[in-house]
């Protein structure tokens, strides 16, 4: 069962994704030196501050239409709508200022390298037990669909890529009671007609 906790259990499992992978691999130690410096903000946000230097930003949230007419479930003496299927969307962009442009190139060839090698993302609730199986899709947006969304952020344009998690699933509380036939009465007689 999948709560309205779902989108920020994602995004964290994202984060300490590549996290785990930037961390282990030497050539980003003096790069990424601690999980802080990955964060959830948008790249305008996260470049204020020259500590941060992995942007993991969740920017739009649609419903998946191919899973929209899914059927009602049998539960306790009703019926509980299906989840609502959603697709997240994020804006990955590295900020390394004090470098030079090539460890950005080398950090996004790694988050590309980490997404792609976990396309098939296992998230786990509280009690280790899976919550949800999720497929990550490296989205082909157009340049001009790049500078749209940098556009709305106010900000120039910088060297991102776009993700899109697909299946994420969020359960319905609403439960509709049906009530069961129990008794049913039949009038057996002569139908007397006027006359």
């Amino acid at each position: 069962m999948s709560s309205y906790h779902v989108l920020r259990t994602v995004t964290g499992a994202i984060r300490l994704m590549l996290w785990e992978a930037i961390s282990a691999d030497v050539e980003f130690a003096g790069i990424v030196g601690s999980p802080a410096e990955i964060v959830t903000m948008n790249p305008k946000r996260t470049a204020e501050k020259t500590a941060n230097k992995l942007s993991v930003w969740l920017y739009h949230v649609a419903e998946n239409e191919f899973l929209k007419n899914q059927p009602t479930s049998q539960e306790n003496g009703g019926t509980r709508p299906p989840p609502l299927a959603l697709d997240l969307s994020y804006l990955i962009t590295p900020m390394v200022f004090a470098d030079s442009e090539e460890s950005n190139h080398n950090l996004l060839g790694k988050v590309m390298q980490v997404m792609y090698d976990n396309a098939d993302l296992v998230v786990r609730d509280v009690d280790d037990r899976v919550a949800e199986r999720l497929s990550i899709v490296l989205s082909r947006l157009s340049i001009l669909e790049l500078a749209e969304l940098w556009e709305s952020l106010q900000e120039d344009y910088r060297l991102s890529v776009c993700y899109q998690v697909r299946l994420v699933r969020v359960d319905s509380l609403r439960l509709t009671a049906q009530a069961r036939v129990i008794d049913r009465i039949a009038a057996v007689g002569a139908l007397s007609g006027p006359g």
